[in-house]
């Protein structure tokens, strides 16, 4: 059996043999329970912060699911319905989707075959996708395949620039509603810079197209025919004569955004609109009276700014947003309401306690909405409200490790100026963890105003007790020095500016014998990206940290991407590459296959954790990331790239006594994830594929193109006109010049598959 040392700060070892996988499998099993000993049934989600609320058919069971996805760090979360409203945290579903999400996500059946759709923004492409559900009777999951990766929209121009890009900024939520009642799926969102909404207006029906066509067209710019004011609830029922796109500028409605959601509230066949606005902290009804008043188009005449009138007002602390989804599964359509304000800079909002669920009681198309539970889903999971930084060590020496959390709490309440340490007390034993909070002031560091608090443990004196070392938003280390055990157990500060060591910002240390020497040595790593190495040259119990490497490892905080570019005073394109950073990184340096040397695991803003192997071997200068990438876990021993969410923080230590190391990872929403240490995946075999950005130049072109980052020596490479109509569907070499002189001007998808991915990109074709 593998002796696992619970001081974290030491190099653990164990008897695994060398070269092992590293991989985790991220579980939703590990007891978690509150100040009174309730269990949570969702302690393991990792906390919510701007939640967005839909129901899918998840796991394939013909009972709709619960997806969440939430815009920090845009983490994608599954529920899985019991049939009554009872959810169950699944992370194995977490991954089925062909993209990661960053701003929003909305699922409605466009094709009316029952199975909801996936609309989105795809930030690598700059444009609103389109995925179909494709979903089969014996699936695994639900299923999607591109419809279309790039929707656009017929605007009465010259070809071929004659049609826009949907949009949907990405403060705001989009409508995607059939508006006109004909069918077919129409698509809302408030403009560009925030005056008028616009009516994408789906022709499919009009055109006698069948509903998996898509036939959008600009139909509308100031669609309801009223005006809203900024930080206010009035509404102007009549057509601003400012709103044309063309003029907008001269006359802007408001700073903020808008979320759009569309249900008939009346029962009178026409959509009424519930608006939440970035300046305010209430929905606002506002009613369509097209039927009332045998209108021809959509005109709102009246709101209700107490929404909803029958039940306690619709109130978060900013910028809400409403979701109109069947939560405890009786068919009926119910209301969630949640914060969608993510800009601190902007507003000051709670983190957390604030999910508003509505259950309808009526209808529908006439609802009546009874508020239920105002912490929504909160009541059951750990949420701390912000970002959390996590620590394992037995505190109470009774041979099991507890989990200590540094968290900036609910950034409504503390403004992120204290931050502080919650401790969680394993009252399980060492070969099952269940972990009761007992302390949300652990070590009373409170009171010292901490930003951004990034702790570490280690034995810096050599005593066999460890000390306190932590982090710092400006970039500085204070040292603390512990008394007492468990719960009860107090902390005197030693220093701030600890060592002398000042980085940019953020700095994130972990002690650990790095070099093997056998005494602890430091690294740091802090907002720029890199991690700084400090050898400890000491050979007593004082340490003395010499710095040896400003970027440890050689690993450069970001990475160089190929972009074109437009010159407007050339009026030509051109490529060029890019430096994209990637911040703040938060490493941890342990042996993870057992093999003696240890391993560097670096988590970052991306919410991704990269592992870098046997650094000892490369005399610490130039480390190999581990081959096996992706190295987590899902059902069937899938591997998988996984997403933790925003500045992910890992720490490790056997949780049940196995033998192998198991990770908590800290989330900017307030929670952690828990991932056991599993014995292998299946890479390569049942990998889910997911379409990547494809990079085309010259872009536009006026006939021969070449892709970039494709290394295959054969694809199928097939491109789709804006009427759905395949154009293009040829064999080739992908890392040549490939000739599309032939196809005539205009917009294309293009879609690239190889043996080991599929990539999605546009292209304008010029003469």
């Amino acid at each position: 059996m593998r002796t696992v040392t619970v001081i974290l700060s030491l190099v653990l070892t164990s008897c695994l043999a060398y070269g092992q996988s590293i991989s985790f499998e991220v579980v939703n099993n590990i007891e978690v329970k509150d100040k009174n000993g309730v269990t949570l049934t969702l302690g393991n989600l990792g906390g919510l912060n701007q939640p967005q609320f839909y129901n899918v058919d998840i796991d394939n069971d013909d009972v709709m699911d619960l997806f969440v996805f939430d815009r920090n760090g845009g983490k994608v979360l599954s529920l899985i319905n019991d049939g009554s409203g009872n959810f169950t945290y699944e992370p194995k579903y977490d991954q089925i989707y062909p993209s990661r999400f960053t701003t929003w996500v909305v699922f409605k059946d466009y094709n009316a075959d029952g199975k909801p759709d996936l609309w989105f923004f795809d930030e690598d492409t700059d444009a609103i996708a389109l995925y179909k559900n494709i979903t089969k009777s014996g699936d695994p999951h639900a299923m999607f395949e591109v419809r279309d990766a790039d929707l656009r929209a017929y605007n009465f121009g010259e070809a071929p620039l004659d049609t826009n890009d949907l949009y949907c900024d990405r403060t705001n939520i989009p409508a995607i509603e059939d508006v006109d009642g004909d069918g077919d799926i129409d698509f809302m969102t408030l403009q560009t810079l925030g005056y008028g909404i616009t009516l994408f207006l789906n022709n499919s029906a009009e055109y006698g197209k069948p509903l998996d066509s898509i036939d959008f067209e600009i139909a509308d710019q100031c669609w309801g025919d009223f005006q809203e004011f900024d930080g206010s609830n009035e509404i102007l029922f009549e057509r601003d004569p400012f709103c044309f796109h063309k003029v907008y500028r001269h006359k802007k409605k408001h700073a903020g955004g808008s979320s759009l959601l569309l249900f008939d509230n009346d029962g009178d066949s026409d959509m009424d609109l519930v608006m939440g606005n970035a300046g305010l902290s209430n929905l606002n009804l506002i009613i369509n009276g097209k039927v009332d008043y045998s209108l021809k188009i959509d005109s709102m005449v009246a709101n209700d700014s107490l929404f909803p009138s029958n039940s306690v007002r619709a109130v978060t602390d900013v910028f809400p947003a409403g979701y109109f989804q069947d939560v405890n599964g009786d068919g009926i359509k119910d209301l969630i309401v949640a914060v969608n304000a993510f800009s601190k800079a902007s507003y000051t909002f709670r983190e957390a306690n604030r999910i508003l669920y509505y259950e309808n009681k009526g209808k529908n198309d006439q609802p009546v909405f009874d508020l239920q539970d105002s912490m929504f889903l909160d009541r059951q999971m750990v949420d701390h409200g912000g970002h959390t930084s996590p620590l394992l060590y037995d505190m109470d020496k009774d041979g099991d490790l507890d989990l200590i959390l540094a968290t900036n709490g609910d950034y409504g309440i503390t403004k992120e100026l204290a931050d502080y340490l919650v401790y969680y007390e394993n009252i399980g034993d060492k070969n099952k963890a269940v972990f009761q909070l007992k302390n949300e002031d652990y070590l009373g560091l409170k009171k010292d105003s901490i930003r951004r608090l990034s702790p570490c443990l280690g034995d810096l004196n050599r005593d066999g007790n460890p000390e306190l070392l932590v982090g710092r938003l400006n970039g500085s280390l204070s040292l603390y020095n512990i008394t007492g055990t468990g719960s009860t157990a107090s902390a005197t500060k030693l220093s701030d500016n600890t060592y002398g060591i000042q980085l940019d910002n953020a700095s994130t240390p972990y002690l650990a014998d790095i070099d093997g020497d056998d005494y602890i040595d430091l690294a740091v790593g802090s907002y720029a990206g890199s991690t700084t190495y400090y050898k400890n040259k000491s050979t007593t119990d004082v340490p003395d940290f010499v710095k040896q490497q400003d970027t440890m490892g050689g690993i450069l905080p970001g990475f160089w991407r190929l972009e074109t570019w437009y010159d407007p005073d050339r009026d030509e394109f051109f490529d060029t590459t890019v430096f994209k950073n990637i911040n703040y990184a938060t490493p941890v340096i342990l042996d993870l296959d057992g093999n003696g040397d240890p391993e560097f695991v670096l988590g970052d803003e991306r919410g991704k954790l990269t592992i870098y192997r046997d650094i000892r071997r490369t005399n610490l200068k130039a480390f190999k990331i581990v081959e096996e990438d992706p190295f987590y876990l899902s059902g069937g021993n899938t591997c998988y790239d996984y997403n933790f969410g925003a500045f992910v923080k890992p720490t490790f230590g056997d949780l049940n006594n196995d033998g192998k190391i198991d990770m908590v990872a800290g989330t900017e929403r307030g929670g952690f994830h828990i991932a056991m240490g599993a014995g292998g995946c299946n890479v390569g075999v049942s990998k889910i594929k997911r379409a990547k950005p494809l990079k085309i130049f010259p872009n536009p072109t006026t006939g021969m193109v070449q892709f970039d980052g494709i290394k295959d020596q054969s694809a199928t490479l097939v491109l789709v006109n804006l009427h759905g109509q395949v154009v293009y569907n040829q064999l080739i070499n992908p890392t040549k010049l490939v000739d599309l002189s032939s196809l005539t001007n205009g917009i294309y998808v293009v879609q690239l598959y190889t043996e080991s991915q599929s990539n999605v990109g546009k292209l304008i074709k010029l003469n």
